[in-house]
């Protein structure tokens, strides 16, 4: 039986990404049923891909492992069988071995197969039509009818139905591993302990909305948490839509190197105007920020699509490193580009933004944390709390996000009065009481209650700590 292996014939980047998944499958085949649920033998552009996937899914389903031998025997190759030039099967098959993807990437892998079968299958449908005679009208009707067959099946494989006893299962699984002593982190931690208690941490497939007015300190707890959760082992990317390289930066490695009574204020470091003692503890900073597992992306106005393509490079960066991407921060909202379908309306624009962002968490698998602003209707209230009434510019902020969090420093309105600035003794006692007080009040958490949490902030340094915790 002749085996042909033809990538001229398919799309040759969609071919790679073939081989390295069929290697995975290969090497770890605990990772099958990651692709299983995404994938059927069509699916593959190269035919003797679809069969070597046919031939594993056979064997998996029999509970039987896969190799290279036991595969040429299911396709009745010979183990030395020429398949393309000099090439044998056993080369080739030893080959996809070596072209393994990480196993953090086999379900993004298996996703682009799927969605590329999914677009051959749609354009030989369109050509098909192209070639049969009828009414302008049937032959429209029966192109969309191909297509709604196409979703259909990519809903049915991806298997987004579930009973519902099979998901009060896995609850109360996760719940009894709990009792027995297990920790109960849902995701990612933020960084605070006491902020991980009330949500469960940044959860994957889900959108965290962080927003404040000006001078809060919404960046300040950006950049904070995200080292914080980075440091933890998890996979983290940050898009500075706003600060430059310097300013990112400056603020990073004064926080990683911050501890109280010995804090070193960015703005001196961006000036070149630090002492030895700190030049040293800067360095320290540095040497750890590079072993964290934390990107930073610096790019300007990005539309949703230009985010989820660069989420999608930083998981295969650092799967490559073994290190799974789990949370992403976007800093901010404003800086975000919206199609042209809602151009000059910029409450639909952001309800479009929100919408994107969170259909990338659930796709991707991460957390994705939007810094946004508030509106001017705080600094109008005797009380500055903000409410979620205060989202600036579109309600479908709220509506999107599985969790809102709002970030208050009593501290910037008390610095503002007339008594402090006239050195009132009881205005000034008030300010020490909380200068360093950061509130991060949950005003909205599916996770958990909607209660504040008081944390610690030195500005200056762009630190953010429990309020007992080290540092």
């Amino acid at each position: 039986m002749a085996i042909a292996v033809r990538p001229a014939d398919a799309n040759h980047a969609i071919v790679e990404i073939e081989q390295s998944l069929l290697g995975a499958l290969l090497v770890m085949p605990d990772a099958f049923p990651a692709a299983s649920a995404l994938l059927s033998p069509e699916s593959f552009a190269e035919p003797l891909h679809g069969r070597l996937y046919a031939a594993m899914a056979e064997r998996a389903a029999r509970g039987s492992l896969s190799d290279a031998r036991s595969l040429a025997h299911d396709l009745g190759a010979g183990w030395n069988q020429p398949i393309l030039g000099d090439l044998t099967f056993g080369a080739y098959v030893a080959r996809l071995g070596s072209a393994a993807a990480p196993p953090s990437m086999v379900k993004s892998y298996a996703r682009d197969i799927r969605d590329a079968g999914a677009l051959r299958a749609v354009f030989a449908a369109v050509r098909e039509v192209e070639a049969s005679p009828g009414m302008a009208s049937e032959r429209l009707a029966a192109i969309l009818t191909s297509v709604d067959e196409v979703r259909a099946g990519i809903a049915e494989k991806e298997g987004t139905r579930q009973p519902a006893g099979a998901s009060s299962e896995a609850l109360l699984t996760k719940v009894n591993a709990h009792r027995m002593g297990e920790p109960m982190l849902l995701g990612a931690t933020t960084g605070w302990r006491s902020l991980d208690d009330v949500m469960g941490g940044y959860i994957p497939g889900q959108l965290v909305v962080l927003a404040g007015r000006p001078g809060m300190g919404k960046t300040t707890c950006g950049t904070s948490s995200a080292w914080q959760c980075a440091s933890a082992g998890n996979g983290t990317l940050y898009f500075s839509l706003e600060m430059g390289r310097d300013d990112l930066a400056a603020r990073l490695v004064t926080d990683v190197a911050f501890h109280r009574g010995n804090a070193i204020a960015y703005s001196a470091v961006k000036r070149g105007r630090v002492s030895d003692a700190q030049m040293e503890s800067l360095l320290r900073a540095d040497a750890m920020l590079k072993t964290l597992p934390l990107e930073l992306d610096y790019s300007a106005r990005l539309s949703v699509a230009e985010v989820s393509a660069r989420v999608l490079a930083a998981k295969r960066n650092l799967a490559a490193r073994g290190v799974d991407l789990r949370v992403v921060f976007i800093d901010y909202l404003k800086l975000l580009r919206a199609a042209d379908r809602y151009k000059g309306n910029r409450v639909y624009e952001v309800g479009e933004i929100t919408a994107g962002l969170r259909a990338v968490a659930k796709e991707q698998g991460v957390c994705i944390v939007l810094l946004a602003q508030l509106n001017r209707g705080v600094e109008s209230r005797e009380d500055k709390r903000p409410q979620l009434a205060d989202l600036r510019e579109s309600g479908d902020i709220e509506a999107d996000a599985d969790a809102v969090l709002f970030v208050y420093r009593e501290a910037y309105y008390v610095a503002t009065t007339s008594e402090y600035k006239e050195g009132d003794p009881s205005a000034l006692a008030r300010y020490d009481l909380v200068r360093d007080r950061l509130e991060i009040i949950a005003a909205k958490n599916r996770n958990g209650p909607t209660v504040g949490v008081d944390l610690f902030v030195d500005i200056a340094a762009s630190a953010v700590r429990d309020p007992n915790g080290e540092g």
